[in-house]
């Protein structure tokens, strides 16, 4: 493989990262929303009890579901979130691979002689 070929499979990965990233966002944000759902219902149940707030069948049966239904999906949510960040370190992994097996030639040959600087201040 040329380095040509190298340097569009590391732009290709880099593409992939962060269309990984941005649904990795979007799946956190999902499993935000998700609880803070739950959360509210719950809260209306637990105020419904104390007849703070009126209760009646049809809101009871709604609560009971937007609870359930937001635990579900905010740990769905979650698991997918997990599972794109694994996902997204094997790519960043592969892309690192490649940039190390990219061999770049100095463009003067005179450069190849310096010495990398210090990276310490004294």
């Amino acid at each position: 493989m040329d380095s040509t070929d190298l340097s569009d499979d590391v732009a290709s990965l880099e593409r992939r990262i962060e269309d990984l990233a941005a649904s990795a966002e979007r799946s956190r944000r999902l499993a935000l929303i998700a609880r803070v759902s739950a959360t509210a219902a719950g809260l209306w149940l637990v105020a419904g009890t104390f007849a703070l707030v009126p209760l009646e069948a049809t809101g009871l049966v709604m609560a009971i579901g937007i609870v359930l239904g937001g635990i579900v999906l905010a740990g769905s949510s979650r698991s997918t979130a997990d599972e794109l960040d694994a996902t997204i370190r094997k790519a960043e992994a592969e892309r690192s691979r490649l940039i190390d097996s990219i061999d770049p030639s100095p463009v003067d040959p005179r450069f190849e002689a310096i010495e990398p600087l210090s990276r310490t201040l004294h």
